[in-house]
């Protein structure tokens, strides 16, 4: 005998609420790292120089490439999303606090909660690329190398280049782990709103 719909309802709510609480988990631990990055290389800089994007700060070779950038007319990477790194983390905590609420709420209203969590992910990456594209495209006409260098959107993903440099960009450890919460949030809904029909 198997078991009874009712019984297969309350494994799945199980099931369900332990993935929110992973997703909230996931979300809380991708504070703690960068959810963006690039890399540029030149001849004169064979190592590179890299900038980390986290969720509320920028971190790396910031002055060094700020330097390079105002020669090409490009605004300091500090004048970036400004606004959005500011609110990020009570933005984060919103979200965190909102899965929890879908913990304990069964109903359609739970989608409410939850779906914010699922959206998160691109709109970091939208937000990103908005920024990205703005800066590569906005250059300084005055600036002493402006010239040289035609507007460009730097590459939110892969390869790119700018002027003598070749950038790489990826995402990472942070952003991977708000997918994660993406997931987990997508399973969800479809356990609570879209259970699988029972067979005759």
């Amino acid at each position: 005998m198997g078991d009874s719909p009712k019984e297969r309802k309350t494994l799945r709510e199980k099931i369900a609420k332990t993935m929110l609480v992973a997703a909230a988990l996931a979300l809380f631990s991708s504070v703690f790292f960068p959810y963006w990055h690039l890399t540029v290389r030149a001849p004169q800089y064979p190592k590179g120089l890299r900038v980390q994007i986290y969720l509320n700060r920028v971190t790396g070779d910031i002055q060094e490439i700020d330097t390079l950038n105002h020669y090409i007319g490009m605004r300091p990477l500090g004048e970036a999303a400004k606004i959005e790194r500011r609110f990020a983390i009570p933005g984060l905590a919103v979200l965190l606090a909102a899965l929890l609420i879908a913990v304990f709420i069964r109903g359609k209203w739970s989608a409410l909660f939850i779906v914010p969590a699922v959206l998160f992910p691109a709109i970091f990456a939208g937000d990103l690329y908005f920024w990205l594209r703005d800066f590569g495209l906005h250059l300084n006409p005055k600036a002493p190398l402006s010239s040289s260098v035609k507007p460009f959107i730097p590459p939110l993903l892969g390869h790119g280049k700018i002027a003598q440099f070749q950038a790489v960009a990826d995402f990472s450890w942070g952003h991977g782990l708000s997918m994660l919460a993406m997931i987990l949030c997508v399973a969800v809904i479809a356990l609570r709103f879209f259970p699988p029909k029972n067979k005759i």
